[in-house]
């Protein structure tokens, strides 16, 4: 009996070492196989060592993309350009007003060459990204992108208009700052430096405008005589009317020590106050200009008059 049983563990115990054996030799077997199968295929994610000695065709590993050196997206932006044509091809006809004495003249009307007017401008369309179908497929020459500026100079589009020299902030019409305007003997630059969201592809139909007084430019345009004239497409007429004299007179004494003091008694007594009368002339509607034919006018005329005697009852 004790027999048997020593011979059954001996079985046992050699089964159990073949079986350790075999798996052994399975393992090693599957080991050798991936060893020899080369490198993994492209859908198999690379060994660490791989992925940070990757070949240069290659996508960087994690490492260098975290560490890069950032990417300058200013300096990916358009450079600002002159969009002058841009925007008064999109404007044509221009809108303009020209106001003189509180009313608006129509084309063909005469402007009064010495007195002030203004120059009004709304609605003024500024083409953008935003107007297009789809803006990320825009050429951006074609449209005005944040930084561009016009050029309005005044040898082209007001040539006899004298504007004064000013900044304006300009607003579109939802209120938010779409540029400034400089207006200068130049002409009037405007640079698109306002709000970012109205060039980057959001805005659309977007407008603005300005105002200025002016005054015009005469010289050339005897009196009495008119001349066409061009602001930003309108034809106008502008007229250098004859002077209408503006006649200024001031009467005053001599015979006291200082203006608006009493008159010396002895003058008073003896009827011999020296009065002095001031005249002078200038055009009705430029103060500047004296009417050459009343210059003369203007020189101190002195004369005596005998004053009142008053007798005691």
């Amino acid at each position: 009996m004790k027999r048997k049983r020593s011979v059954g563990k001996a079985v046992l115990s050699f089964c159990l070492a073949v079986l350790l054996v075999w798996q052994t030799l399975m393992f090693s077997a599957a080991a050798f196989a991936a060893s020899e199968g080369g490198s993994p295929s492209g859908d198999e994610p690379s060994s660490v060592t791989e992925a940070v000695y990757a070949k240069p065709d290659e996508p960087p590993p994690v490492t260098r993309a975290v560490y890069a050196k950032p990417v300058n997206f200013a300096a990916m932006q358009a450079v600002p350009a002159d969009k002058t044509a841009v925007l008064m091809g999109a404007n044509s006809p221009f809108p303009l007003e020209v106001i003189q004495d509180g009313n608006v003249l129509k084309k063909g009307d005469a402007i009064h060459g010495r007195k002030p007017f203004s120059l009004k401008s709304s609605d003024i369309k500024v083409p953008v990204k935003g107007d297009a179908a789809d803006p990320n497929t825009v050429d951006g020459s074609t449209v005005i992108l944040y930084g561009d500026w016009v050029m309005l100079d005044k040898g082209t589009y007001f040539p006899e208009v004298i504007l004064p020299a000013a900044t304006m902030t300009l607003k579109e019409r939802s209120g938010y700052t779409i540029g400034t305007a400089y207006f200068s003997e130049a002409g009037i630059k405007v640079v698109f430096n306002g709000e970012e969201r109205f060039f980057n592809g959001q805005g659309r139909n977007i407008t603005f405008g300005f105002e200025s007084t002016a005054k015009a430019d005469v010289s050339g345009i005897d009196y009495g005589d008119k001349k066409p004239i061009n602001i930003f497409g309108g034809s106008y007429l502008l007229e250098n009317p004859n002077v209408t004299p503006a006649y200024n007179i001031n009467l005053k004494s001599n015979s006291n020590a200082a203006e608006n003091d009493w008159i010396y008694t002895a003058h008073l007594t003896e009827g011999t106050i020296e009065w002095q009368v001031e005249i002078a002339a200038t055009d009705m509607f430029d103060q500047a200009r004296l009417d050459s034919e009343e210059r003369h006018i203007g020189q101190a005329v002195e004369f005596r008059r005998p004053a009142y005697h008053y007798m005691d009852d």
